[in-house]
């Protein structure tokens, strides 16, 4: 018989999120001598673990694959139509990246029984057939015995099996997330009103947070402490590639920088708070080797850019403002080397500076 899968699983690794399995195998049967018979096969699996590229990161020359092989031989002998034992050995060998992980040796133990509603069938009519009989000998009864004997232990198996799954929906809960859950848990997001999946991770340098919207991997959240300083980041992802991340620098519970990336995860965007309140109203714009070339300011802290300051070579160069927030720039102020050298209007309101010597009613 030839078997294959594949499937996608998520891990408990922090840059590796999830892997591909792909396996397949191989068994044979083979009867031996009467009632002996024997099997052998073989499996394979690899998991190709799929990498989380962070800004900064460096891309890893190859994805991580694991490849493991299981070979297994059973020896088994049928008791009677009904049952069957078996013994066996296997052997299991496994391999991480280029690094071997050697080989795992054991034994198995089978015990193979008819299903209980065939069971209990051939059984019934074999007593019905006794109970015509006046006298009923001693295998019939024994017969009936075993039949009620077998009615009960299923019934108290499926009372059992009920109270099990009671307890585990108020334990778990139905996606779990319940309060002893180890796996994903539903949070409800207070922005969109939707319910995310949140999975947590501990590490020795903090908490790893998952958050997944529907199927999709949609951000990481880091609380991070080292050297006593704590420090929390949430990296918002789209497909394999980060869009954004908030920072909090001070550890006060709210972002106070905004980093935002394109896609070939170049930092082109940095938020901040010029009050460091959590309310995002300054962004600075850099070029490629990371030279401060502008940034522009919400005095009025709507998202509305009213003040545009110009950099050359790490200097304040310029600075454009809309005092009166009509959407258009009326003062004009020039520096040299950060110092402050002119300053003009635009008083009748035409978009242009005025003349120093005109005058206006």
């Amino acid at each position: 018989m030839f078997t294959a899968d594949r499937d996608v699983t998520y891990s408990y690794e922090r840059l590796q999120p999830y892997f591909v399995v792909e396996g397949y195998g191989v068994t044979v049967s083979r009867q031996l001598l009467g009632r002996t018979d024997i099997t052998a096969g073989v499996e394979r699996h690899t998991y190709n673990y799929r990498d989380l590229l962070l800004p900064g990161a460096i891309a890893a020359d190859r994805e991580r694959v694991d490849i493991t092989r299981t070979w297994l031989m059973t020896f088994g002998y049928g008791r009677n139509p009904d049952r069957r034992s078996g013994r066996g050995r296997n052997h299991h060998h496994g391999r991480r990246g280029d690094r071997q992980l050697g080989s795992k040796q054991g034994h198995s133990a089978s015990y193979v029984s008819r299903p209980y509603r065939a069971r209990a069938a051939i059984n019934a009519a074999r007593a019905s057939r006794s109970l015509q009989v006046r006298d009923m000998s001693r295998t019939s009864i024994r017969r009936l015995h075993d039949l009620k004997l077998e009615m009960i232990v299923i019934s108290l198996g499926l009372v059992a099996a009920v109270a099990a799954g009671v307890v585990a929906y108020q334990v778990v809960g139905p996606y779990g997330d319940g309060p002893f859950s180890i796996g994903y848990r539903r949070v409800l997001d207070p922005d969109t009103g939707k319910y995310l999946l949140v999975h947590e991770s501990r590490t020795s340098t903090g908490v790893v947070r998952r958050v997944i919207d529907g199927q999709a991997l949609t951000e990481l959240q880091f609380d991070i402490d080292a050297g006593g300083r704590k420090e929390q980041a949430r990296v918002h992802v789209k497909g394999t590639e980060v869009t954004r991340v908030d920072r909090d620098r001070d550890g006060a519970g709210r972002p106070d920088v905004w980093e935002y990336y394109d896609s070939e995860k170049r930092l082109v965007k940095t938020g901040f708070s010029l009050a460091g309140d959590g309310v995002m109203d300054a962004w600075a714009y850099r070029d490629q080797k990371g030279q401060l070339l502008k940034i522009e300011v919400s005095k009025r802290r709507d998202g509305k850019i009213d003040r545009w300051e110009y950099y050359d070579k790490a200097q304040l160069a310029r600075v454009e403002e809309d005092t009166d927030h009509d959407g258009r720039v009326d003062r004009w102020s020039t520096y040299d080397s950060g110092i402050l050298m002119s300053t003009v209007v635009d008083a009748n309101g035409d978009g242009r500076p005025d003349d120093p010597g005109s005058k206006f009613d």
